[in-house]
């Protein structure tokens, strides 16, 4: 990664969101866009915030392997 300006706008890698409006047709791929783009929100928030609950709730005496795809990893597709 590059280092960027403090006044510089970030375009590259971001989530793009639909943009609904009155007039507008609403068609089946914009509602899945939509999708998309809330669990590409909430799996960034996720990792943003690190694996708190989910993954300190349990207490073993052995050590349990994580998940092999993390929330974290990059998204599938």
């Amino acid at each position: 990664m590059s280092a960027v300006k403090v006044l510089e706008p970030v375009l590259d890698g971001g989530i793009e969101n639909t943009n609904f409006f009155n007039g507008r047709l609403l068609t089946a791929e914009d509602l899945k866009a939509e999708q998309k783009a809330g669990r590409l929100h909430r799996r960034k928030l996720g990792c943003a915030l690190g694996e708190g609950v989910a993954w300190g709730s349990r207490s073993a005496w052995r050590l349990t392997p994580r998940p092999s795809s993390p929330a974290c990893a990059s998204p599938p597709g």
